[in-house]
């Protein structure tokens, strides 16, 4: 499901390194490199805030405020098409609560909606606009590697399954790190 070459990626090795502030993605020591945040994966790929605070964002004539949680948010969601939302995170660490703090902020912007997954879980996907504010900030317009990004339910039948994608991911993750491994990159399969 997922490329985990313990951070052995042929684009790590050269010299083109950058920090994974925004702007880059840390240098060619695969041992000395700090450990990358499962949600880091997928912001590597578009040029948004990082930060605590929140920054400007400009898309097709309209104005997003959005800190670096929130876009890590953002490109995590669209990468899997749907994630729990006790599976997201915001600045501090919490769990996302849709009815206030920084995904009622997304909600609000018209970046993500909910769903009901049942009676005790809800999930979110991105709307079309949290698509296009993605594939407009992305870093690398084309290639063979270049994260997609997906809004919208695809098929309402596989909703909970869909769902346990990035529940799933996160356990994945974990395991390899207590390996010693560090995820850098991940393909989905669409």
């Amino acid at each position: 499901m997922f490329d985990s070459r313990r951070g052995d990626d042929a684009r790590d090795r050269g010299g083109d390194a950058r920090e994974l502030s925004r702007g880059g993605r840390g240098g060619s020591d695969l041992h000395g490199r700090e450990r990358v945040h499962p949600r880091d994966v997928f912001a590597r790929h578009v040029d948004l805030p990082r930060g605590h605070q929140r920054e400007h964002v400009h898309v097709h004539g309209r104005e997003y405020m959005l800190r670096g949680s929130e876009a890590r948010t953002l490109s995590t969601v669209g990468a899997f098409r749907v994630a729990r939302v006790d599976d997201l995170r915001d600045t501090f660490g919490k769990t996302l609560d849709p009815r206030q703090g920084e995904l009622w902020h997304l909600r609000e912007s018209g970046l993500v909606g909910t769903v009901p997954l049942g009676r005790d879980a809800t999930a979110v996907t991105l709307t079309k606009e949290g698509r296009d504010l993605l594939d407009s900030h992305r870093r690398e317009a084309s290639g063979p590697d270049r994260q997609a990004f997906h809004d919208g339910v695809q098929r309402p039948r596989e909703l909970k399954h869909d769902a346990e994608v990035y529940r799933t991911y996160l356990h994945e993750v974990e395991r390899l790190h207590e390996q010693g491994a560090n995820v850098h990159r991940v393909i989905l399969e669409t």
